[in-house]
């Protein structure tokens, strides 16, 4: 029993608990020094030294094996995922774009390298904007980020991968004719009433595609003249809409028929419309109007801030309306001015805009 006790760390004074045949299998397999529990780091040293050439080599063996991943594939892990980004607030939108990206390249490698990962993205970076490509970076780290903190996947393909710099870009809100033409399109139209409702709530409020197409009627106050709408982060804004707005809404739902509790209904999963069609019709009737370059249901956001900024609106207050985090982003991003306007102002204060003798 003496002997037992000094190789045993579970006997305690004259009452020794009997060791069970996993823990006699371990000891047999493990270098002696690692059964101790009570060794510092000047005992463990000197315990490695004292090994056997074959102890030494089991010991470095055990040091340098990795806890395996939960599961088999990385593809295994899209669903538990987007039920993650779900739960955490993102928008059903990202969502959708972070899920085709992670399905894109898993589809090609279905457990991708590092290398394989930057072929793909220096790949779409050929035929895509960086802005999209940025998008596509960071869905990949979400993914492979989550499976690794889950313990799920442990080859993290992207792990250390920076986000690439994007060049910036000087965003130009479209001219008033060229939105007047679009508002004017459909004007007379009882087929069409949707796609104007649609793009008048865009220019009225400047609120983004994906919150106009998920409005719910219950968030419509007629009297108020109010909507709510839900944003980014799931975050919750009332915006004022114009008596014309109303009137236009009234229009619209006084021939709408079903009982869609959205304002713009679809039989898609999410029961409202898709902000692809919504794209794709912008692209159609761009190039019926002739409208160039062609208006996007996002330049409507522009034009909206930008219309406002110019006609003297605190850009505090359209922060808020727009539903952005911080003043900045608005003044960064709205605070342009048409070429036209540059040129008239250069030409009243350029210190050579007289004639030099």
């Amino acid at each position: 029993m003496a002997a037992r006790r000094a190789h045993n760390p579970k006997v305690v004074g004259s009452n020794p608990t009997p060791a069970t045949n996993e823990e006699m299998k371990a000891e047999q397999k493990c270098p002696a020094f690692f059964i101790s529990e009570n060794n510092d780091l000047q005992s463990l040293m000197l315990s490695v030294l004292k090994l056997s050439q074959t102890d030494r080599q089991l010991f470095n063996s055990l040091l340098q094996s990795k806890p395996a991943s939960i599961l088999n594939m990385p593809s295994d892990g899209i669903v538990d995922w987007q039920n993650d980004l779900n739960i955490r607030g993102l928008s059903p939108h990202t969502v959708d774009l972070y899920s085709r990206t992670i399905k894109k390249v898993l589809k090609l490698y279905p457990n991708p390298s590092s290398q394989e990962i930057r072929a793909y993205l220096a790949d779409r970076l050929k035929v895509i904007s960086q802005t999209k490509v940025r998008n596509d970076q960071k869905g990949l780290k979400s993914f492979f980020n989550f499976l690794e903190g889950q313990g799920l996947w442990l080859d993290n393909p992207v792990k250390g991968m920076k986000l690439m710099k994007v060049n910036t870009v000087i965003r130009q809100a479209p001219n008033k004719d060229g939105v007047d033409k679009l508002l004017n399109a459909w004007h007379s139209s009882k087929r069409r009433l949707k796609e104007r409702l649609l793009i008048v709530l865009l220019v009225d409020t400047g609120m983004r595609l994906s919150e106009a197409c998920s409005i719910q009627k219950q968030n419509i106050s007629m009297d108020s003249l109010e909507i709510k709408v839900i944003g980014k982060g799931k975050k919750e804004r009332v915006l004022p809409i114009s008596p014309s707005v109303i009137d236009l809404l009234k229009k619209y739902l006084s021939i709408q028929t079903g009982k869609s509790i959205y304002l713009f209904p679809s039989n898609n999963k999410r029961g409202y419309q898709d902000i692809g069609l919504i794209d794709k019709t912008f692209r159609r009737l761009c190039k019926k109007l002739k409208i160039q370059p062609p208006i996007t249901p996002h330049g409507l956001r522009h034009y909206f801030a930008t219309y406002a900024l110019k006609n003297g609106a605190k850009i505090e207050v359209i922060s808020r309306m727009l539903g952005h985090a911080s003043v900045g982003i608005t003044g960064d991003v709205y605070r342009t001015v048409q070429q036209d306007e540059i040129r008239a102002e250069h030409k009243k204060f350029s210190p050579l805009s007289f004639c030099i003798d």
